[in-house]
């Protein structure tokens, strides 16, 4: 079988790791509440199913794909999602539930991210451009991405330890502007240096857009927690989907850098 016939298989594998996202986050933005339970069931059966997606797709790999690294990726996704459910099943019967859910909650956004770049280096996309391009700029993009993805894994953290009683929601309030500002920047620089690349511009409008679309979502998550003391469907509907694109967010930065360091030379001495 072609590699690339693996593409859909990957897709559907992050899909299903998105919505395993969406349903933990809802079990614990509806603790105490009647529909918690429904959410929590569907969590789970969700983890079954995309458990046993992954170690198809491992063995489909294995078979019919010659990079090596994307099958050590997967097997490492496979193990760390195993590691992650165990987490998930624990945190019930632990003292300390809450950091056990923080950990466990983390743990999923870069899971969900590395499922995203395996895709994505199995898609059309993915070596569409080989052309290489040389940073003009300063702070250089390598260094501006590699800290947006950084920044990210903590943004995401405080938002998971708010979620589960851990943190406050000072340090993720605190955060956004900085995170915000340098995914914007990384996305600006790279759109601007190179307005004619087949696959850097893409991925640059891509992160601006996704960055805009999950500030918009924090704010209106913020601004209406503040007016509301019972969890309505419309304020759930828009606490998932700050989650959801928490974690589209930071697959879409870890590509752009990925991106960066394979096409983008480093800054000549002068």
């Amino acid at each position: 079988m072609a590699p690339s016939r693996l593409y859909p298989f990957a897709i559907l594998l992050a899909a299903g790791a998105l919505v395993l996202i969406v349903t933990g986050a809802a079990v614990t933005s509806l603790r105490d509440q009647p529909s918690q339970p429904f959410y929590a069931s569907v969590h789970v059966e969700a983890s079954y199913a995309v458990a046993a997606l992954n170690v198809a797709f491992l063995i489909w790999l294995a078979v019919a794909d010659r990079r090596q690294w994307r099958i050590v990726l997967t097997a490492i996704v496979l193990a760390a999602g195993a590691i992650n459910g165990r987490l998930g099943t624990t945190r019930v019967l632990s003292s300390s539930p809450n950091n056990l859910g923080t950990l466990h909650a983390w743990i999923s956004a870069p899971l969900f991210a590395a499922i995203v770049v395996i895709a994505w280096s199995l898609s059309p996309f993915y070596d569409r451009d080989p052309e290489l391009v040389r940073d003009q700029g300063w702070p250089s993009l390598r260094s501006l991405t590699t800290t947006a993805v950084l920044l990210l894994l903590m943004q995401i953290e405080f938002g998971a330890g708010y979620r589960h009683s851990t943190l406050s929601v000072i340090p993720h309030l605190l955060g956004a502007p900085f995170v915000t500002l340098i995914l914007m920047v990384a996305g600006a620089f790279v759109s601007q240096q190179f307005p004619k690349h087949g696959t850097l511009k893409p991925l640059a409008v891509a992160v601006l857009i996704i960055t805009s679309i999950q500030v918009a979502l924090g704010m209106t998550t913020f601004i209406v927690g503040l007016t509301i003391t019972v969890m309505t469907p419309l304020f759930l509907a828009v606490r998932l989907a700050h989650v959801a694109t928490g974690s589209v967010t930071l697959a879409a930065g870890v590509m752009l850098a990925i991106e960066v360091r394979r096409k983008v030379q480093p800054k000549q001495a002068s």
